[in-house]
């Protein structure tokens, strides 16, 4: 495959590309054409070409088997491809994650987006709340609203209800 076949194999992988190129049509692209993504770094670009030549699509996705549980909710995917698993945790670090993911997203490429959020989702769901907030580097928005609103009583636990309840037998 030459070059300029595997750029356009892989132009067409990204929605967001092979929009613009059916919309400007193949009259207007040579080889002097450039597409600004100015919402995508350079490494995290590198990261992707290097996820797509790797990883390539040939056909559309078909839909990915689901686990559910009694509770019928999605629980994600039953397997992350070994492949996929191990470029994901050969990341870099969790910014190098985070900023391809986002990429990925912008260019509008599924293969990377469901891979890596199904990646994320492992690894978020042994998680508490606090260690995910640390993880994604979110701020924890409760604790001023709760300063805000001091009529708020925090939750009740479990195990208060159990003791009032079985003192009042």
């Amino acid at each position: 495959m030459s070059s300029a076949e595997e750029q356009i194999r892989i132009a067409e992988q990204c929605g967001t590309i092979r929009n613009l190129m059916e919309a400007v049509g193949e009259s207007g692209i040579n080889s002097d054409f450039v597409i600004p993504l100015p919402n995508v770094a350079n490494a995290d670009l590198q990261r992707i070409l290097d996820w797509l030549r790797r990883f390539p699509q040939q056909t559309p996705e078909p839909e990915v088997e689901t686990r559910h549980n009694s509770d019928n909710k999605y629980h994600g995917r039953t397997q992350i491809p070994p492949l996929e698993r191990r470029f994901l945790e050969a990341l870099p670090s969790k910014n190098a994650l985070f900023g391809m993911l986002n990429s990925a997203m912008y260019l509008d490429i599924p293969s990377i987006s469901k891979s890596g959020a199904d990646y994320m989702a492992e690894k978020l769901k042994d998680m508490t709340v606090e260690e995910a907030r640390d993880y994604m580097n979110l701020p924890n928005d409760l604790e001023g609203k709760r300063k805000e609103f001091r009529w708020m009583k925090p939750p009740v636990s479990q195990e208060k209800d159990d003791t009032e309840s079985s003192s009042n037998s």
